[in-house]
């Protein structure tokens, strides 16, 4: 039987909210500065870290697919506060997901028992001991913090009517539709910003931390933590960041958060599953979604299996192909590989080279008939130095430039170079196609070509505007300057660091930005020590203190 929590129910849903290598200390110098008081915003889980939260609520259980709202993205960012406010939709489908997920773990006996941690409940008095069960246990682990007494009685008495009304399993599963749908679920709730700055709790810093390195609900450890203290001493908060980087939900994580940053999902775009038939004949949906594997597959073999330096990610040959994909990037095949069966291989050395050589990057920022320069440009400003995005004219020419009548054969690089050869165009031009041009040895579809129309490729760049500026030779040049720039390092620690908090860097805090770029230099670009070095930092935990 599947019971609903009615309307009026939802309404009450208000009075329940009020690794590899070891890692570098991770201790703050003294700086003499004060920590500014920063208000933090209040965060709803993002649709990434509402599946993982029911993920590990429910361990075990195979849950329903969510057909939940897409998250709406800030500098490609899909848990940025700014962007996560409740929607008509939203309330909507977290209801439908709520039944759903309460109906599937009613009906799995092992999910049952985890969340009555009772074994009878036929008499009054055994109801009334699993009620208590539930609420110290289950209903604490959903909230990600002990109820309040007023909190608990009301849950109860809840509980107790529910069970009059229907049975006691139909009121337990009426208990888990409320709670999936309270906002002390939906969101990370922390008090209201006031003028001091206060530490947060320990069950507060069990949550930031948890949503900062795994995008999911404390684990066991984490609540005990929260429990006994141990998180109101740096010292304390060390260790649990340590143990959990270590965790493979860490490495989750690291390749959600380029996935994002990187907007590899692009690729999947309708605009891609096809290129024109004069470019690639062989792509279709099936390679297309197998270039958006490749590059997650990638991120985790450089940065969560691999050494985890910033540089790898810019610069490893290393990869995991299927075979339908290692036709197109010249990797040697044989009979036995199956269009689906993936291999770890090394790429041509000589073509080939991290993040910026690989088919999902590289195709999502071209059209279908062509590449761009601008928009390949475009992606390494703007994503790898948090360049501002720089919008054309209104009445610019978009379309594929084309050469006139009687001109013969032209490459890509000299149409687009005649179309932007006028000054007002080469005020953004000049940084956008130095870049994009460097990379025209690659195809509409991310595919190596030496010629175009007969003419070999020119794939001279220039930076501009960066502290590793100059002119080089393709694409690999590009990304080893790029895996040594100051600048790239420090637009990945402002990234980083907005995806944990969940907010860009407040004016105020540029001194903490200037501390973590430091720590990450120090550490050689390693993403871990990163993690760690912003949720060990001082400012992590604290917030402004509740108004009078």
């Amino acid at each position: 039987m599947r019971h609903a929590v009615p309307l009026a129910i939802t309404l009450l849903l208000a009075a329940l909210s009020g690794c590899g290598d070891e890692l570098p200390i991770a201790r703050p110098r003294p700086t003499g500065r004060v920590i500014p008081a920063v208000p933090e915003p209040l965060r709803r889980l993002s649709r990434v870290e509402h599946e993982r939260t029911l993920r590990d609520l429910f361990p075990g259980t195979a849950l329903p697919v969510l057909e939940l709202p897409v998250d709406t993205t800030l500098d490609r960012l899909e848990n940025d506060a700014r962007s996560l406010g409740p929607s008509q939709l939203g309330i909507a489908r977290y209801e439908e997901s709520a039944r759903a997920v309460a109906s599937a773990v009613m009906a799995d006996e092992r999910a049952r028992a985890r969340i009555l941690a009772c074994d009878a409940w036929s008499t009054p008095s055994e109801q009334e001991a699993c009620i208590d069960a539930f609420v110290d246990g289950f209903a604490m682990r959903a909230l990600r913090r002990p109820l309040s007494e007023d909190e608990a009685e009301r849950l109860r008495s809840r509980m107790r009517a529910w069970t009059m009304q229907t049975d006691f399993l139909g009121a337990i599963e009426l208990a888990v539709q409320m709670l999936l749908q309270t906002p002390s679920f939906l969101y990370r709730t922390e008090p209201a910003s006031g003028d001091d700055v206060i530490a947060v709790d320990g069950y507060e810093m069990a949550s930031r931390l948890s949503y900062a390195l795994w995008q999911s609900m404390p684990d066991d450890a984490l609540f005990e933590a929260a429990a006994t203290g141990a998180l109101s001493s740096g010292e304390g908060i060390e260790r649990e960041a340590r143990r959990m980087i270590s965790d493979a939900r860490a490495g989750d994580t690291i390749v959600d958060f380029h996935r994002q940053w990187l907007d590899l999902d692009r690729i999947l775009e309708p605009e891609h599953a096809v290129r024109a038939e004069e470019t690639r004949s062989d792509w279709d949906a099936r390679t297309q979604r197998d270039a958006h594997t490749e590059a997650l597959r990638f991120v985790r073999l450089a940065l969560v299996e691999g050494d985890g330096r910033l540089a790898s990610l810019l610069e490893s040959p290393e990869a995991e192909l299927s075979g339908r994909l290692a036709h197109l990037y010249d990797v040697a095949t044989d009979p036995s590989w199956a269009d689906d069966e993936w291999r770890r291989v090394t790429l041509p050395e000589e073509r080939r080279a991290g993040i910026l050589t690989r088919i999902a990057v590289l195709a999502s920022h071209a059209h279908p008939g062509y590449a761009s320069p601008p928009l390949r440009g475009s992606f390494v400003l703007e994503t790898l130095l948090c360049a501002p995005r720089t919008s054309p004219p209104a009445d610019v020419d978009l379309s594929q430039p084309r050469p006139s009548d009687g001109d013969g054969p032209r490459t890509n690089r000299e149409l687009f170079a005649q179309r932007t050869s006028s000054a007002m165009c080469q005020g953004c031009h000049a940084r956008l196609d130095g870049i994009g041009f460097s990379l025209e040895h690659y195809d509409a579809a991310g595919v190596w070509r030496d010629v175009e129309v007969g003419v070999a490729i020119d794939a001279a760049g220039a930076l501009h505007g960066t502290d590793v500026d100059g002119p080089y030779q393709g694409a690999l040049e590009l990304s080893s300057r790029l895996a040594t720039s100051r600048d790239v390092h420090a637009c990945y620690t402002r990234r980083w660091l907005q995806f944990v908090r969940g907010r860009p860097a407040d004016a105020s805090e540029q001194f903490l930005l200037a501390e973590l770029e430091e720590r990450f230099a120090e550490s050689g670009g390693d993403v871990r020590a990163l993690m760690l070095a912003i949720v060990t930092h001082p400012s992590f935990a604290r917030r402004t203190a509740v108004g009078e």
